[in-house]
């Protein structure tokens, strides 16, 4: 991907990776494409309890596993992935600022939430399970 554009393709792979992760049982606050001026292009941040209780590390390897066993997923860059701790502050700005529904998809750019700068994010609505 490394554009500075969110394109259809992306966020159909973003949608086909939650789907494999959330029938894996793999535990997901939220998912969202986020374009962060660190990273210069676009990452889908899965915010996973995993992180915390397992380690990044652990949490990264058990994702990798699952994508790599689907056809949907398995071309996935995983460089594209960034995988935050489910109490991360952002993700607990972002509950606090907006509710989705599951199959929603909520755009936010150039915004500030809680005291964080969001300069372009798709947020995914997540099944209440997830």
């Amino acid at each position: 991907m490394a554009s500075s554009e969110l394109v259809d393709a992306d966020i159909r792979a973003g949608r086909d990776v939650i789907a494999e992760l959330i029938v894996a049982g793999i535990p997901l606050r939220t998912a969202s494409w986020f374009h962060a001026p660190e990273f210069e292009d676009w990452r889908l941040m899965l915010a996973t309890s995993l992180v915390r209780k397992e380690g990044p590390l652990a949490a990264y390897k058990r994702v990798t596993r699952v994508l790599s066993r689907h056809e949907s997923t398995e071309h996935f860059p995983l460089s594209q992935l960034w995988l935050v701790d489910d109490k991360d502050p952002r993700i607990d700005a972002l509950s606090k600022f907006m509710r989705t529904t599951s199959g929603s998809e909520v755009r936010l750019k150039n915004c500030q939430v809680h005291g964080f700068f969001i300069p372009d994010a798709l947020i995914y609505g997540l099944p209440r399970s997830a």
